[in-house]
């Protein structure tokens, strides 16, 4: 990071980095631009309660709001796909180039964005339905006559489930974000192709993607913490920059590019067909790709 950052240090470099990364992270200003109305109006001042409001609204009126923020939001994840692969590309190819990366990975793009999409909302449907149905069982034995004793036990085991789903579903969603994306943008594949790819080297080191994840985890807390301290130290000034659409990934640049380059780093050491920074070579040019794939889960043979 040290030598694409700021050696030496261009001023170019980092604004088109941080357009990239602004374009990653779009989906998320655009939720918060859905958003901010609502925290800014007290509808219980003017109704008795937010479904009285609604209501009271005509239901076309109502559709087609719910329409067009679903859209944008959609919308919002597919050019934040755009940029997650363009950022890649610069990091990787150390250049400037915005258009070439917005041009060359559109069907990687495309693809990374339909998966993410689908897989994103099947695990938010089990996670609701495995909230639901904890919840159930908690709020039975409250009502039930179960003793203290069993009641705690219930919490435990609760919450015991609940961390243990949220652990999986992080596992699930670092390998395809810092994982599979960087194999689709150096072998110009598919979703699915990138999967095939990269599942030997899952299945043959699974500690190390573990370790790996746990390394985020740690690596995340440390920035978190070091943003909050400049903030703090900048009378709060530090937090209104970063809170500026561009203006705040092109300020917590090191952040973006340390991640992303932490991850192709990883993925080098699997071997040569995952090295970044060489020539990118096609995915039905890899050995790996011919093997039988029969150790493969169901939906990616």
């Amino acid at each position: 990071m040290k030598a694409r950052l700021f050696q030496p240090f261009q001023i170019g470099l980092w604004l088109a980095l941080g357009l990239s990364a602004w374009l990653s992270e779009i989906h998320q200003s655009l939720s918060s631009l859905i958003n901010a109305p609502l925290q800014f109006l007290d509808l219980e001042q003017h109704f008795s309660d937010i479904h009285t409001w609604i209501a009271s609204l005509p239901i076309l009126w109502v559709g087609t709001g719910i329409f067009l923020a679903i859209v944008l939001i959609v919308v919002g994840y597919y050019i934040a796909a755009r940029g997650k692969f363009m950022l890649i590309h610069q990091l990787a190819r150390n250049t400037t180039d915005v258009g070439v990366p917005w041009k060359d990975n559109g069907s990687e793009s495309l693809s990374y964005f339909l998966w993410t999409l689908m897989i994103g909302s099947g695990v938010t449907l089990l996670f609701g339905m495995v909230i639901a149905i904890l919840v159930g069982i908690t709020v039975a034995s409250t009502h039930g006559s179960a003793s203290v004793a069993g009641l705690t036990a219930v919490t435990i085991t609760v919450a015991v489930l609940m961390a243990l789903l949220f652990l999986l579903f992080y596992l699930v969603w670092l390998v395809v974000t810092d994982l599979i994306r960087p194999v689709m943008w150096m072998h110009q594949c598919s979703f699915p192709e990138g999967w095939q790819t990269l599942w030997p080297c899952l299945k043959a080191e699974p500690g190390t993607v573990f370790l790996y994840a746990l390394t985020r985890v740690g690596i995340q807390i440390g920035f978190s913490m070091a943003i909050m301290v400049g903030g703090l130290l900048t009378c709060c000034c530090g937090f209104l920059l970063i809170a500026i659409p561009y203006i705040g990934q092109v300020i917590t640049l090191p952040v973006y590019a340390f991640n992303q380059l932490y991850a192709l780093e990883f993925l080098k050491g699997f071997g040569p067909d995952y090295d970044a920074f060489r020539a990118r070579i096609p995915a039905s040019s890899i050995p790996s790709m011919e093997a039988p794939n029969e150790d493969l889960p169901a939906g990616f043979a």
